[in-house]
């Protein structure tokens, strides 16, 4: 079902929100361009920051929602980590978008993205089968270390 709402971009973004009479801003809360779902989750600069972080992390590639349902498929459970932590990435986006729209919130810098992610990650760490704890520990290693790492100007 999540799926079919991301490929048919059903999602309740600022777009689809002002096609339903409710006006927010039409532009993207992370950078300023036109926002839409495939936006949000691939082409904006944030997401494509956490995208660069799981290709370090473990070489996976996500540029698009084919990228992610394609790992999603997977019976060897191949991708479980990856397929966790692409929830993880999504499911963030989305919620900091919702604080910018709904509740005001401001952007400060990738490092809010970063630790909501890093929150949600250890949230769901205690639903995950116990052989993907040491992964997701390490992802959520690799969030902290990003944390704490200075910004560069811009960012």
């Amino acid at each position: 079902m999540f799926l079919w709402l991301l490929s048919n971009n059903k999602l309740m973004t600022v777009d689809n929100l002002a096609a339903r009479g409710i006006h927010k801003p039409l532009e993207c809360q992370f950078c300023g361009e036109k926002d839409s779902v495939h936006h949000l989750f691939f082409d904006c600069i944030v997401a494509k920051q956490l995208w660069a972080c799981l290709s370090e992390f473990n070489g996976s590639t996500i540029n698009s929602y084919f990228d992610m349902a394609s790992k999603w498929i997977d019976v060897k459970k191949k991708y479980k980590t990856t397929n966790t932590i692409s929830a993880g990435v999504v499911c963030g986006l989305w919620l900091i978008g919702n604080a910018f729209v709904f509740r005001g919130q401001q952007w400060s810098s990738i490092k809010l993205v970063l630790g909501k992610l890093w929150s949600i990650m250890k949230e769901w760490m205690i639903m995950c089968p116990t052989s993907m704890e040491e992964d997701i520990n390490q992802w959520c290693s690799l969030l902290a270390d990003r944390l704490r790492t200075p910004l560069a100007i811009g960012v």
